[in-house]
């Protein structure tokens, strides 16, 4: 649905395949992102996996699809870096944290596991682009570094707080 947002008044609605379940969208340079959480079964009952993204051009006004190399996107993050997204997967409950970072300009993936915290410790609860290589992860009561493009965890802190509702990085 689009909105005026004057007085935001609905101005379209644009639909796509209704057997498709999504989660929550992010705009990135004039693409809105869904995560392709499957197709639901003809009974409703089970949604098959994907292994995509659902698109849609704000200027063209069209949907399409981006193919990961990995399965079961669930949540995207967007990055300081304005051209990557952060796509969280959703794996099982007793599975490594993975996630691709995606460059939406070229379509190159990377793909990480984080098996050093299995049994998985929940879900990302906050990601910060600290700066070209380097995350802050705040998850289960840890604060991470990590260094995507060496693929390791720099740091772990435990953290005194119970929730961390936000987190600001002082560049």
């Amino acid at each position: 649905i689009v909105f005026d947002k004057k007085d935001f008044s609905k101005q379209e609605v644009f639909k796509y395949d209704n057997t498709i379940a999504t989660g929550e969208g992010l705009w990135v340079n004039g693409t809105i992102y869904l995560p392709n959480l499957g197709k639901k079964t003809s009974e409703y009952t089970e949604i098959e996996q994907s292994s995509e993204l659902l698109t849609f051009d704000t200027k063209t006004k069209t949907f399409s699809s981006v193919t990961l190399e990995h399965p079961s996107p669930s949540t995207l993050h967007a990055l300081k870096d304005q051209k990557l997204l952060l796509i969280e997967h959703q794996n099982g409950m007793f599975s490594p944290i993975s996630f691709t970072i995606y460059n939406t300009q070229t379509g190159q993936e990377s793909y990480h596991r984080l098996d050093e915290l299995n049994p998985r410790p929940y879900y990302i609860d906050h990601i910060r682009q600290l700066d070209g290589n380097r995350l802050l992860l705040i998850l289960a009561g840890k604060a991470l570094i990590y260094d995507w493009q060496a693929k390791k965890v720099l740091s772990q802190t435990i953290l005194s707080e119970d929730y961390v509702s936000g987190v600001w990085v002082n560049d």
